[in-house]
């Protein structure tokens, strides 16, 4: 093994392998944290679902009301579209990260 030589030429020592402890540790979070993006994920996902049934709800209920009051939910709806369809987007742009890992680069 070499020892780095830092930019002021001092030698620095190499750095010291992980006890069996923090390498158990390091798994166990490992574990943690996938198993927590998964019940991350299932959340939203249900969430989504969700919202989505009651805007097909919302869609029901407008083919029974007259025009006017038909044009001011699709205005209200329009103006909820936009942002939920964002939150998705990078809900699930964030999700992809997290599953490539630190290593791998976008």
């Amino acid at each position: 093994d070499v020892d780095v030589i830092s930019e002021k030429n001092e030698v620095q020592p190499k750095a010291a392998k992980p006890s069996l402890a923090q390498q158990l540790f390091g798994q166990a979070i490992a574990v943690l944290r996938q198993r927590a993006r998964r019940e991350a994920r299932a959340e939203l996902e249900k969430e989504f679902s969700e919202i989505e049934a009651a805007d097909a709800a919302l869609l029901e209920i407008a083919k029974t009301l007259p025009q006017q009051a038909r044009q001011r939910l699709a205005q209200a709806r329009r103006s909820l579209i936009g942002p939920l369809n964002a939150l998705r987007s990078m809900a699930q742009t964030q999700s992809r990260k997290r599953d490539r890992g630190p290593d791998e680069k976008s």
